[in-house]
């Protein structure tokens, strides 16, 4: 059973090389960070990167399942409280996988697996009965009708009844009486657990004549199962088939005896704890990393709304509409390092199969990238099936997602930074469809203002031609004056379309509201920027 999937086994897939820039651009890293649901989870971008759907009834088979635990604190409470035992029981599997079926778990180990057994399902099966008729997830319902048929069987119900019993036979025996059956030739032909002490046995000695000097003072003839000594063991009737307690349980010969045992007290050790815990408990930890994602995702999305900033679940459009239709989207990132929340700018913007090519400019440090990153990380959450830091938002589902943001350059290689841009471009362009969302933040800076305007709209032209959903950041502001040629000289279905962010003029003073409008500014107000380190900053 998985939570983020509709097979046990997630689907077998291919990312492209050129969608792993996202990582990078978008601060993957840092959302990982954040949708980890404690210090002891281990999740990198890559990990994260692979829940990545684009298959619209797998995103809804999510949202049903993230918004049960996102809606429903009960829900979220219970699987927190249980998450250690499920690590524990996670462990403990483990352990038997690595060591093999013929490395005997310790005595703490196989009574650990009866504890955390308990707990989960005690647990869980208390839970179930408080909030089951609030679940709208046909999966965690499902779940829960199998966790109530566990707790309700017979055999489940005898592990808890008898568990203290069962703990002292697994931990700490100080002696077991058994019965042995002999045959004609004296040796062990059965043998039947009567009772556990818990103190140690001591038969009287006996003076047996006949016994010798070395013999004299042995306890109890036909008592004697197992005892070390600093020559040899001395085993009753010279069996090689009686052992230690810790392992005569995993010894062939020694079933019949635990079958006596668990008929006389009811309990299952008929098999050893590791096969059924496991037989029993496999289906919960089939979901086990897919629930550290979700309980870190309803985590940091529930700590956003701390903050009093919206959180929303978004609607699932149809792929061929290509919509993305935000109110109030804002770049999360900010709202833990801002100082005034008040001060957080919420924006809205539309991206849909009519219009899906948007050229964003606007002043230095005006919003322009930060904007960028929200509409990326919105998307990746979406794709994800959480929710997303928006008012409202109508989303479809995109094959791809591609970034490409500037890149510090890299002296190890001979391409540069131009050439080392325009292979990223290569590699989108060999993979761009209708279906593909692109965000470029400020290409080919490194060029001439003539050289890099012309370059831009060679790329706009490409994914205008490829009709695929575009977000081109550009601090040449003169490429605005193109977008209608742009939309007569390459006929797609989309139009491209123009916004900038805002700047309010004020006493001689431009103040960037970070805020998208429709009014097109033709400086960078870079001298705002430079007003900062002085008026002087040039006198000599």
């Amino acid at each position: 059973m998985r939570l983020m999937y509709f097979e046990q086994e997630e689907p077998c897939k291919i990312i492209p090389e050129a969608m792993m820039e996202m990582i990078c651009d978008l601060q993957l890293d840092k959302l990982a960070e954040k949708l980890k649901y404690n210090y002891q989870t281990y999740l990198k971008a890559d990990k994260l990167f692979s829940y990545y759907s684009n298959d619209e009834k797998l995103l809804h088979y999510r949202q049903e399942i993230f918004n049960d635990f996102y809606e429903n604190q009960a829900v979220t409470d219970v699987f927190i409280k249980i998450f250690p035992h499920i690590a524990k029981l996670k462990e403990l599997s483990e352990s038997i996988r690595t060591n093999g079926r013929q490395s005997p778990l310790t005595l703490m180990k196989e009574i650990g697996w009866y504890d955390v057994y308990i707990s989960i399902f005690s647990d869980l099966n208390n839970a179930s009965r408080m909030f089951k008729e609030k679940l709208k997830s046909k999966t965690l319902l499902s779940f829960f009708d199998e966790v109530e048929k566990i707790y309700s069987d017979s055999e489940f119900q005898n592990i808890i009844n008898n568990f203290e019993k069962m703990k002292l036979f697994l931990m700490e025996p100080k002696a077991v009486e058994f019965g042995v059956n002999l045959d004609e030739l004296l040796r062990p032909d059965a043998f039947f657990l009567l009772d556990l002490k818990s103190y140690y046995y001591l038969p009287p000695i006996l003076n047996l004549s006949g016994l010798g000097g070395k013999h004299k003072g042995h306890r109890g003839i036909g008592t004697l199962l197992y005892q070390p000594t600093d020559k040899k063991d001395l085993p009753l009737a010279l069996s090689s088939k009686i052992q230690k307690i810790s392992a005569v349980r995993k010894d062939p010969q020694f079933v019949s005896t635990i079958n006596s045992f668990s008929k006389k007290m009811d309990l299952p050790f008929d098999k050893t704890a590791t096969q059924y815990i496991q037989a029993q408990s496999g289906f919960i930890l089939e979901f086990f990393d897919d629930l550290q994602l979700i309980l870190g995702g309803v985590k940091y999305l529930k700590s956003l709304e701390k903050y009093h900033v919206p959180v929303t679940k978004p609607n699932i459009c149809p792929k061929n509409e290509k919509n993305f239709s935000v109110k109030g989207i804002y770049n999360p990132f900010l709202v833990d390092s801002i100082k005034e929340i008040e001060n957080l700018v919420l924006n809205d913007i539309t991206l849909d199969h009519e219009n899906n090519l948007l050229l964003l400019v606007g002043a230095n440090k005006g919003g322009k990238t930060t904007l960028v990153q929200a509409i990326g990380l919105t998307l990746f959450l979406f794709h994800l099936g959480f929710n997303v830091p928006c008012q409202s938002a109508d989303i479809s589902p995109f094959d791809y997602i591609f970034t490409h943001y500037q890149k510090e350059e890299d002296f190890r290689t001979r391409e540069g930074r131009l050439g080392h841009e325009s292979l990223l471009f290569k590699q989108i362009f060999s993979l761009v469809n209708g279906n593909s969302f692109i965000l470029v933040n400020e290409p080919f800076m490194t060029t001439s203002p003539m050289e890099g305007e012309l370059l831009s709209y060679e790329v706009l032209k490409i994914f205008k031609k490829a009709d695929a959903n575009t977000i081109l950041v550009s601090h040449f502001s003169s490429l605005t004056g193109k977008i209608e040629q742009l939309n007569k000289e390459v006929k797609s279905d989309g139009k491209a379309f123009c916004l900038s962010m805002g700047i309010k003029e004020n006493d001689n003073e431009s103040i960037r509201t970070y805020q998208l409008t429709e009014q097109i500014y033709e400086s960078s107000y870079s001298s705002d920027i430079l007003k900062q380190y002085g008026e002087n900053l040039f006198d000599t």
